[in-house]
């Protein structure tokens, strides 16, 4: 009783900081009238991510604060999405196109870097072709499969994604060789609230043993490589590398 209610707390003052960890980030985005620090591959594949999840927790029996996490972080990521967006197009446009390209090789490759016009085509694009995705292998995993092994199927496929998420930022840091225009205090939080989730998923381990540790084996290797990618964006910040 008292791990379940610890593991709960954990996982409520995670969802609390996952409320406010992106407010530094939309704060340094709003002062610079830039989000080209940030890697839009990163967000789409949170977006991704989540939506898996939220599928998973849905067909697997897991505790209900997991699906009220992934519905949560999911806005979340709308939220930051719909900023990143507005100030790539509100900035880019026909006067400052050369100065783009003249830094093409030290920024992302993105589909937001160009006019207007491209930019919803391939954000449209992107949109129908995830929702296609998610919608068609739902409903064939669906007639194919048992609802456990259905969830398991999204489980693990929001697991690696998670898993490799923070690459494409990474990456983007190091062709940039810069962290400017990066919220440090963002990424912090996203270390201490991915940590108090990852420490309610693990304290009810004590109560259920082995069957849940396997149960919930997706959620607890994506969170903590999640976290290990957290860990080298901070040495990046600290010039480690």
């Amino acid at each position: 009783m008292v791990v379940t209610v610890l593991s709960n707390l954990c996982y409520i003052l995670s969802n609390v900081l996952w409320l406010v960890v992106f407010i530094p980030q939309l704060i340094e985005n709003y002062t610079n009238k830039s989000s080209d620090a940030i890697s839009f591959n990163l967000i789409l594949m949170w977006i991704l991510g989540d939506l898996f999840a939220i599928i998973a927790t849905l067909y697997k029996n897991v505790s209900v604060a997991l699906l009220v996490i992934a519905v949560y972080r999911f806005v979340i990521d709308i939220v930051l999405t719909t900023q990143i967006v507005y100030y790539r197009l509100k900035y880019t446009n026909v006067e400052t196109e050369f100065l783009l390209e003249e830094i093409s090789t030290q920024t992302e490759t993105s589909p937001f870097r160009f006019s207007n016009k491209t930019l919803f085509k391939k954000l449209f694009k992107y949109e129908i072709v995830s929702l296609v995705t998610v919608v068609l292998s739902t409903m064939l995993l669906y007639f194919t499969l048992p609802l456990s092994l259905l969830g398991d199927f999204f489980a693990w496929g929001a697991t690696m994604i998670f898993m490799t998420s923070r690459i494409p930022q990474i990456v983007l840091n190091r062709r940039r060789k810069s962290v400017v225009g990066l919220s440090f205090n963002t990424f912090k939080m996203i270390i201490v609230s991915n940590t108090l989730y990852i420490t309610g998923l693990l304290l009810p381990l004590y109560d259920f043993g082995w069957e849940y540790f396997f149960n919930n084996l997706q959620w607890i290797i994506g969170s903590m490589s999640g976290l290990f990618f957290d860990f080298v964006i901070i040495c990046q910040f600290n010039k480690l590398f």
